[in-house]
């Protein structure tokens, strides 16, 4: 999924036809026009988001629990690799 379709917030968004999940974020990387946050999930997997900083009030501090989420049209699963890679 591209980071640019993630959403980010302290609380779940609120809507039927998002996606999402919950995890820390780690990580908080101000890039000028937007933010770059790395949230690690439950599963230990981490996801990136980058949101523009007119999109949210105040930037998110590392150690959040926050929520991500994303519409169902923007994910692609991908095939585990066959073999030695």
């Amino acid at each position: 999924m591209r980071p640019e379709y993630l959403t980010i917030g302290l609380a779940a968004p609120e809507g039927p036809v998002l996606d999402g999940a919950t995890g820390t974020l780690v990580e908080v990387d101000y890039l000028g026009a937007e933010w770059r946050y790395i949230v690690k999930l439950p599963d230990g997997s981490n996801v990136q988001a980058r949101i523009r900083r007119d999109d949210l009030a105040a930037p998110l501090e590392p150690g959040s629990s926050v929520s991500v989420a994303w519409r169902p049209e923007h994910a692609v699963v991908l095939p585990e690799p066959e073999g030695p890679g």
